[in-house]
């Protein structure tokens, strides 16, 4: 932070971030409340949250196109690798989304500890 200019630090913290909560905020927040309601006490309810849990994964997918083309539409002249960064971000929004399935799953069938594993690994890996 120190080396980098405010506009290019913004543009990283603020913009960038900006553009991986609003992809990845349908697929968590909308698709997982409505599959976590179902009764996932049988087969068929956790078949059926699986299924809503990949309808969030193809919804962070499709908006990431079109999200990703207004934030290249709105490039700063002054940040070296926008373009690169936006990409980069949106496809990475796109393989977080690919583990929401997984996460239903896991909380429909009230598997906390695995959750909690999966976090830490989560931001090991980062």
């Amino acid at each position: 932070a120190r080396l980098a200019s405010p506009s290019a630090y913004g543009v990283g913290y603020v913009s960038l971030q900006l553009l991986s909560n609003l992809v990845l905020f349908f697929a968590k927040e909308g698709f997982r409340k409505v599959a976590l309601r179902s009764s996932a006490e049988d087969d068929l309810g956790l078949q059926s949250s699986a299924n809503l849990g990949w309808m969030g994964t193809a919804s962070a997918a499709v908006l990431a196109l079109p999200l990703a083309t207004h934030w290249l539409r709105s490039d700063p002249s002054s940040a070296l690798g926008y373009q690169g960064a936006v990409l980069l971000v949106a496809f990475a929004s796109v393989l977080e989304g690919l583990a929401e399935p997984f996460v239903v799953l896991t909380l429909a069938a009230q598997r906390f500890e695995r959750r909690a594993l999966g976090e830490a690994g989560a931001i090991l890996a980062r």
